[in-house]
């Protein structure tokens, strides 16, 4: 189809055309739906002349026409929509109302377009829905009409509009929507012209034809229409109206930008269209922005309305009768020895900026690739997804010091760690992704990073809504531990005592919290010197452990290598104390009495020292030759490896 001679010919008739959104396209924050137009002011801005016309489609050939029935078309839109089963000529059929031969076109869902001249001296608008006199709604039936337009869906159109039959009867019936009355204000200017007060007998008739459950795009419509006029008339109660309409619009899955977008969209058109006030006329120009003000406002009430039962039902997991034997038989498993789940957990890792957390999350997934222990913690091996909301640069450089600094393979970290950058737990497609991502590739651990860049929250300090996106997380991972790094409030970041930024449905909702802080009064056992940090489950931290015992394990500190930095901890902090003084004073192989002698104690205490590095995986005793010769203790292999690393 050719939308310029589609353009051209209308413009001809004598009809106002103008150009309009071929799909659904974000501009901004702002999302402008299909069909709607591109100009600011909507058909008001048509063009003028053939060559503004003809120049706007050469240019722009792709966007569809929109043409303005003015005072001269009536218009059948008579739609069909499977999906939806809406299905416009049973209505007429079922109904035995005729539909008079006149020039008409087929839209692309198999519906159609039929056109008629407008009777002269009859004012008529546009209707959604025709309700006929005897009180029959006629779903999927719409009129164009007065200042209302049409989408011109072919090359098609009628030689004169003289031509065209004359509008039927019953396509003329009074609309129950408001006639078109501008508003030449702000949308805030307007809703500060609504009458306070209880909602009156036509407000509560207009609320309960809200429908109870899921609706469509129409029917938000048309309710929003009837609320601005009866605002317009000053009826009481349209604010609390449009509060439990909006609330109502946007109940789960559907609370999600696009849908939002769609409410302000209307909710804007509907105001400037059909909002001025029969009483006051025109207000205020005061310039505003909808979506800050007013959208707040609508908001904040349906949090509220919607925060006692998210609260009540967290963390619900169903009602079952469950014996001592399931008991016994169901002991918690780990992917780190009592701090991270295996399954079905959420463990938070909660630090300030710019203290290592992502060092220490990389060193726990890698010492889990690798079969080795973390904050002296036995690890198991799980498939991992890493979520990057943020730093995403710069990551493959620490993986790789990590992997040189333990002398690892970076292939195998490969083979069991995928990476996805960017997420957003509000958004239906970006957690469906999610979904089929963790079932696809059999994730066992998936992390965040952070919070902030993926949730997908604009405002984190609501429980309600923070409570309802780790629903969201957990239905979309399954059995999958998630692991999610965050931060403190601004006011607890530097004490003693954290508490997540936002909402504290956190501290409900979690399975561990590990709290990463500086540690100023830890001292080395074999004396090193580092600016150290602890890691912390305890309570008093504002930590949290619900399947193991709180603590703190110290001793940690990041190390530089080659450029970049790893997590790593004081050996000493993990062996007995005669193994920390070995790690501080022994060089190379040495009898009892020469380490006696190099640091002054006893030969029973050296003797005890030797023994516990021994116990401690550090020393082996090497026998004598020949036996009358004294026992000999030097590093094991796995030490000095270690040490070389801390050498380089």
């Amino acid at each position: 189809m050719s939308n310029l001679k589609a353009a051209l010919g209308w413009f001809d008739l004598g009809m106002g055309v103008f150009g309009c959104y071929e799909v659904d396209t974000w501009v901004g924050q702002k999302l402008h739906t299909r069909k709607s137009p591109r100009t600011r002011r909507g058909f008001y801005d048509a063009f003028t002349t053939r060559d503004e016309v003809a120049a706007y489609w050469r240019d722009n050939p792709k966007h569809l026409v929109g043409v303005w029935c003015r005072d001269l078309l009536v218009v059948a839109d008579v739609d069909k929509d499977e999906e939806s089963g809406v299905d416009g000529q049973f209505e007429l059929d079922e109904n035995g109302i005729v539909v008079p031969e006149t020039f008409s076109v087929v839209t692309p869902r198999g519906g159609a377009h039929y056109f008629y001249k407008k009777p002269p001296d009859l004012a008529i608008g546009p209707d959604a829905d025709i309700s006929l006199p005897n009180g029959t709604i006629l779903r999927g039936v719409d009129r164009r009409a007065g200042n209302s337009y049409f989408i011109a869906w072919t090359e098609k159109f009628p030689p004169s509009i003289d031509s065209l039959a004359i509008a039927p009867n019953w396509l003329l019936v009074e609309s129950h929507r408001a006639e078109y009355a501008e508003f030449s204000g702000t949308e805030r200017a307007w809703f500060g012209e609504l009458q306070n007060g209880k909602p009156d007998d036509r407000v509560d008739g207009a609320m309960r034809r809200i429908p109870p459950n899921e609706f469509g795009h129409d029917i938000m419509r048309d309710r929003q229409l009837e609320l601005v006029r009866l605002g317009a008339e000053g009826h009481p109660g349209v604010l609390d109206a449009l509060f439990a309409l909006r609330s109502r619009w946007l109940t789960p899955p559907w609370d999600e930008p696009e849908w939002e977008s769609d409410w302000n969209a209307c909710m804007s058109g509907a105001i400037r269209k059909y909002g001025a006030f029969k009483e006051k006329g025109s207000t205020s120009s005061e310039d505003s922005d909808f979506e800050n003000d007013v959208d707040k406002e609508l908001r904040t009430l349906k949090v509220r309305m919607e925060a006692n039962s998210r609260l009540e039902a967290e963390g619900f997991r169903g009602t079952e009768l469950l014996t001592f034997d399931d008991l016994k038989n169901s002991p918690q498993d780990f992917l780190v020895d009592t701090l991270v789940p295996r399954e079905n957990g959420i463990v938070v890792l909660l630090s300030k900026r710019n203290l290592g957390k992502t060092f220490a999350y990389i060193d726990m997934v890698l010492s889990m690739v690798f079969g080795m222990p973390w904050m002296g913690k036995k690890t198991q091996q799980a498939k991992t997804l890493i979520v990057l909301g943020e730093g995403q640069h710069g990551f493959h450089d620490r993986l790789k010091a990590w992997c040189d600094f333990h002398e690892k393979p970076i292939s195998e970290v490969e083979k069991w760690v995928t990476f996805v950058s960017g997420a957003n737990l509000n958004n239906r497609t970006s957690l469906e992704k999610l979904r089929a991502l963790v079932s696809e590739q059999q994730i066992d651990f998936c992390i965040l990073d952070t919070w902030a860049a993926t949730a997908g929250l604009p405002d984190e300090d609501k429980a309600a809504m923070v409570s309802k996106t780790l629903n969201q997380l957990q239905d979309a991972m399954g059995d999958t531990t998630v692991l999610i790094t965050h931060h403190p409030s601004k006011a607890t970041e530097d004490k003693k005592k954290l508490t997540a930024r936002g909402s504290g449905a956190f501290e409900g909702r979690a399975d561990v919290i590990m709290v990463l802080q500086p540690d100023s009064v830890y001292h080395s056992k074999a004396g090193a010197k580092e600016k150290w940090m602890l890691v912390s489950t305890e309570e008093e931290r504002g930590g949290k452990n619900r399947g193991a015992a709180q603590q703190t394990i110290q001793g940690a500190y990041l190390k530089s290598i080659h450029g970049s930095r790893v997590w790593a901890q004081d050996p000493s902090t993990l062996v007995r104390k005669g193994t920390a003084q070995v790690l501080e004073h022994l060089v190379g192989p040495s009898t009892v009495t020469e380490f006696a002698a190099r640091t002054g104690v006893s030969e029973a205490t050296a003797r005890r020292c030797l023994n516990d590095a021994v116990a401690d995986g550090v020393l082996v005793k090497e026998k004598p030759r020949p036996p009358s010769k004294a026992i000999s203790y030097s590093f094991t292999t796995g030490e000095l490896m270690r040490r070389a690393g801390n050498s380089l």
